[in-house]
């Protein structure tokens, strides 16, 4: 699937809505509803105001420091080759024919399929009290940092689906994030602002508010929805899937 710039999104209207965070935060950050596919003028401002606050706050590096303590364990082949100096191999000091006897092991970092791993972000407002998120945002981001160590090429998808009236209901609003893609660092001001069940709830207010512009009670109603329909070709994992899941 390709990514879209937010106003491509606002002009096309296509569903699923598959754009990068950094897009969606600069645009939401406008806080206008008239620059929205719908243009629902009553967004709520609240929202926008929780959700700057928690991007301005950024993670304890000593924390994700320890985390990849925990959990960088590279896999790699051990390989030989000829050396100067080292182990003595038998076999080349009784054949001599003037070459180095001796040889040493080195490891091989072994490459790894490229990943994408999907945050579910349907937290609806009576869950903002939960703890969903951080066991999510911890899990991911541990997979995340380890990845990183290993060089696997890992990419990291916020997802949320819900039903709108501006749309039918057997076909609801899929809005994909992309909150690292693969060539990405890691953007602590995005992750930021999906560390708590209560900050996730305010950005995905602020994607209906700001960027889809629905006039539904309470931006939508939360649905599940099957990854795989929109994303069939990827090597992907849900962690603590909620309403996203992998397969039906």
């Amino acid at each position: 699937m390709k990514l879209q710039r937010v106003e491509e999104y606002i002009q096309t209207k296509g569903n699923p809505i598959f754009i990068h965070g950094l897009d969606a935060v600069k645009h939401i950050l406008r806080g206008d509803y008239r620059q929205t596919a719908y243009k629902d003028p009553y967004p709520n401002p609240e929202h926008l105001d929780a959700l700057r606050e928690a991007m301005e706050e950024r993670p304890e590096p000593g924390n994700f420091n320890q985390i990849l303590e925990d959990t960088y364990t590279p896999k790699q082949k051990r390989k030989r080759r000829r050396a100067k100096m080292g182990d003595l191999d038998i076999d080349l000091y009784i054949d001599q024919n003037g070459k180095d006897p001796f040889y040493e092991t080195y490891r091989k970092p072994v490459p790894r399929p490229a990943i994408t791993i999907f945050m579910d972000l349907n937290i609806s407002y009576g869950m903002r009290s939960g703890t969903d998120m951080e066991e999510r945002h911890s899990k991911i981001y541990s997979i995340v940092l380890k990845a990183e160590a290993e060089r696997q090429p890992c990419r990291v998808i916020g997802a949320k689906c819900i039903e709108v009236p501006e749309f039918r209901r057997n076909n609801p609003i899929r809005y994909y994030i992309v909150i690292k893609d693969f060539s990405d660092p890691i953007f602590p001001g995005i992750w930021g602002a999906f560390k708590r069940n209560e900050t996730t709830n305010d950005f995905t207010n602020c994607c209906s508010d700001y960027i889809i512009g629905t006039s539904a009670p309470g931006n939508g109603l939360n649905v599940r929805w099957n990854i795989l329909r929109d994303f069939p070709h990827d090597e992907c994992q849900v962690i603590n899937p909620g309403m996203i899941r992998k397969g039906e």
